[in-house]
């Protein structure tokens, strides 16, 4: 086989033995209540592969069925799995000529069992009565996990939720606009609360393109800790449709948190209206 030929399958190795163990560890940290490292699961991977890589084995991965069990029988601590690995290696090299009689429909019998009970059904019992949304989202990437193939379920659910959230995302009120007299024309405040990135930045266009009559326009970005460039480059549109409206009209950026300047400040019409004294930080 060429090295292009072992490539691909590789990555499809990595990709089912990253996801099985990182929700293998979700799995045991929400239902034992303790937090897990994901960079420590995945340099443990790591080098675990790379061990069977070394010596010609199969390459492991956290699993679903054992970590399942092992909560469920009580177990609090990783020493559970320590004590696992020796029981394994202790049935290996002693017991495993009897386990090779063992018939293949007991196994199956086993793992459907154990497969049945890892179903949470108490959480979907939660989820019909707080959020049919996310119960139909559980089922059907289930359906395709078991129909079709476990990666493509994931793949699947993961795109469909990033959908969903973006959805959420777009409708969700994240723009306060109030206005004042201030002469015989309006003075505006903006308040945007939550991130501003491409997923919501034309419908922060649309909902502040137009401020009739505006002598002085105010935006409060102290309520935003995320901005991307698509958030960026709407913004400076918006503020500079106000200036071609009302030349007379003044844009002030206020509240401007250290965690989204140092993006603010790679554009020019935020170096521009900085230079001219019209931003203030948070």
């Amino acid at each position: 086989a060429t090295f292009l030929d072992m490539l691909i399958p590789s990555f499809s190795i990595a990709i089912v033995a990253v996801l099985e163990t990182l929700i293998s560890a979700k799995i045991a940290s929400d239902r034992v209540d303790r937090e897990f490292s994901e960079l420590g699961e995945l340099r443990g991977l790591v080098i675990s592969h790379a061990v069977c890589g070394f010596t010609g084995a199969m390459p492991p991965t956290g699993v679903f069925v054992r970590t399942s069990l092992n909560t469920s029988l009580g177990a609090t601590h990783r020493f559970s799995q320590t004590l696992n690995a020796i029981v394994v290696a202790l049935i290996t090299l002693a017991l495993m000529p009897i386990f090779s009689y063992l018939p293949q429909a007991t196994i199956a019998a086993i793992l459907v069992v154990a497969a049945v009970r890892m179903t949470p059904f108490s959480y979907l019992k939660k989820l019909w009565a707080q959020d049919k949304g996310a119960l139909a989202l559980c089922l059907v990437t289930a359906l395709i996990c078991v129909g079709e193939d476990p990666v493509i379920g994931l793949a699947a659910g993961m795109v469909m939720a990033l959908l969903a959230g973006a959805k959420t995302q777009l409708s969700a009120p994240f723009v306060d606009i109030k206005s004042k007299p201030s002469g015989d024309k309006k003075a505006y405040h903006i308040a945007i609360q939550g991130a501003v990135t491409y997923v919501n930045a034309e419908t922060f266009l649309e909902r502040a393109r137009k401020l009739e009559n505006a002598s002085e326009i105010s935006v409060d970005l102290s309520g935003v800790r995320q901005m991307d460039h698509d958030g960026i480059t709407f913004l400076g549109k918006v503020a500079d449709g106000w200036v071609r409206s009302e030349p007379d009209c003044r844009v002030w950026i206020k509240g401007v948190h250290s965690k989204i300047y140092p993006s603010l400040s790679k554009f020019s019409w935020f170096e521009k209206a900085e230079g001219q004294g019209r931003v203030q930080m948070a």
